[in-house]
């Protein structure tokens, strides 16, 4: 699981993008930065969004954890006719990604901090994505921000990048022990972070149902072997 006490903050994480802003000056470089660093792996799910919204109609989208917003970027290329509200809870991610892609609609959103009610939309939304940000909740933010999230989105996907195969389970045990005994013996200061958690599917349809969501499909994407779509409460 992990001490979420270590996690960085908004503030910090706005220091480290503040170091790497060389790669943030252009749409270009922006790009090319976050395929570097293995964003690409990404595009299926993305691919997998678009033929969704496609089949069902949907246009108008809410991205939580967007990051840079590259993925939200490729989204309205593939659906020009698509509105995309992209969140971030880095200010200096939604700043930079206002100023290189003015087509979207880009605001900060702090799973820890805010309310969905803060999220500025003048309808409901057809659509809410999570592209491997969900994980960093634990289970009582987690059920209440997708509770939350609900009320604004018909339906809500979630490329789950914290999804534990019952198969795996007794190599991630082996390995927090390890990993417990190693950090104890760290100073402080050069601990590792806390990423997320790790869930099995039985877990994670647990928390959808704690708050309130059916479970319409559960399929695989790209680098993601658990990806549940969910439909909302009327």
């Amino acid at each position: 699981m992990g001490d979420p006490d270590v996690a960085l903050n908004s503030e910090q994480y706005d220091i480290y993008c503040e170091r790497q802003k060389q790669y943030f000056a252009t749409k270009e470089s922006l790009i090319r930065y976050f395929e570097s660093g293995g964003g690409d792996k990404k595009f299926p799910a993305l691919d997998f969004l678009v033929k969704y919204m496609k089949e069902k109609g949907y246009s108008r989208v809410l991205s939580f954890g967007a990051g840079p917003c590259v993925l939200e970027h490729f989204l309205k290329e593939k659906l020009p006719d698509a509105a995309i509200t992209a969140t971030d809870f880095s200010s200096f991610y939604v700043e930079n990604a206002k100023r290189i892609f003015p087509e979207l609609e880009v605001q900060t959103y702090d799973f820890f901090k805010d309310n969905p009610s803060k999220i500025k939309s003048q309808a409901k939304f057809d659509i809410a994505v999570f592209f491997a940000s969900s994980y960093v909740m634990d289970d009582e933010l987690f059920i209440r921000q997708f509770k939350e999230i609900s009320c604004k989105t018909k339906e809500i996907i979630d490329f789950q990048a914290g999804f534990l195969p019952l198969r795996n389970i007794p190599r991630t045990l082996v390995a927090r022990a390890f990993k417990a005994a190693t950090q104890y013996l760290t100073p402080s200061d050069k601990r590792d972070k806390f990423h997320g958690y790790c869930r099995t599917k039985d877990e994670l349809r647990r928390l959808y149902r704690q708050a309130g969501l059916t479970v319409e499909q559960e399929v695989k994407s790209g680098s993601y072997e658990y990806v549940a779509i969910l439909q909302s409460p009327l």
